[in-house]
């Protein structure tokens, strides 16, 4: 069995390619999971201030945008941000790590969102950080959704 480590190493290999980011930017589905969360938190992301983490290249971008007051999306790979930004001109996508929020004031947002199982390939320590600085950017009374599959 592979190593956490390794399996980071791979994980990040693959994010970070051109190929990756080229086959992401042609999806444009919604899992199951984020269908249910976009409707059992449809009021909640109405209007709202939304931090939108590990996006790639903008697959759940095109259902958040329409609902969201004011919507900021990330990733770690460049190429998916590129790629993300060309499909979502004028949209604020950004390349930063889910670990470090420091871009981000406190309070900042109503709700945050890390779908398609983006925390898994993250080590136990990165996902403490992750949920810290989530915490720390969250408004009170404020949702957090952390969307995994299988």
């Amino acid at each position: 069995m592979a190593s956490r480590d390794d399996i980071a190493s791979l994980n990040k290999d693959f994010y970070l390619s051109k190929s990756a980011a080229a086959w992401y930017a042609e999806k444009e589905f919604v899992m199951p999971e984020e269908q249910a969360f976009l409707r059992d938190y449809e009021s909640a992301l109405k209007g709202c201030s939304l931090l939108d983490m590990g996006i790639g290249a903008g697959r759940t971008t095109r259902f958040l945008l329409p609902l969201a007051g004011e919507y900021r999306g990330f990733d770690y790979s460049e190429e998916m941000v590129r790629a993300a930004a060309a499909r979502f001109p004028g949209v604020k996508i950004e390349e930063r790590d889910a670990r470090d929020l420091s871009a981000y004031g406190d309070a900042s947002f109503d709700v945050v969102l890390f779908s398609f199982n983006g925390i898994d390939c993250l080590s136990h320590q990165g996902r403490l950080q992750v949920m810290s600085e989530v915490k720390r950017v969250l408004k009170p009374n404020g949702v957090i959704a952390v969307i995994g599959y299988g």
